[in-house]
């Protein structure tokens, strides 16, 4: 497993998602990829400025609390997005405007261990 952490909340550069999601789309080895959130963002709300696609054979675990407000850019999840909620009423996805979750080539929603909201204001779910 090749593990790819996330270390603060800022849209772009060096331990931001989205520089963990280009990183996870350039790396060439055969290990599948984790993308981790430091365990001090748990609770904190991220807010990627731009569309995003989860690649294939890569897993995103988000933390207790973590709220992505997508600002109506559209997520593509082609590998995993795993939510570990276990309290009620945590958001996984808002947005100020529509936002869209696409869950293509396979990819995997998972809220086997969520309590949680996937529709704050405009939130459209395709598969």
């Amino acid at each position: 497993m090749h593990t790819i952490t996330v270390s603060n909340l800022n849209a772009t550069g060096a331990g931001s998602l989205r520089q963990a999601i280009t990183d996870a789309n350039a790396y060439t080895g055969t290990d599948d990829i984790q993308i981790v959130f430091d365990a001090a963002l748990a609770g904190q709300s991220i807010a990627p400025g731009v569309a995003l696609t989860i690649p294939a054979n890569t897993t995103i675990s988000m933390p207790e609390g973590m709220v992505w407000d997508m600002k109506g850019k559209k997520l593509t999840i082609k590998g995993k997005l795993v939510a570990n909620y276990a309290t009620t009423a945590d958001v996984l996805m808002s947005s100020s405007t529509s936002a869209n979750i696409e869950i293509a080539d396979g990819g995997c929603l998972d809220l086997s261990n969520a309590n949680i909201n996937l529709s704050k204001n405009y939130c459209n779910v395709f598969v």
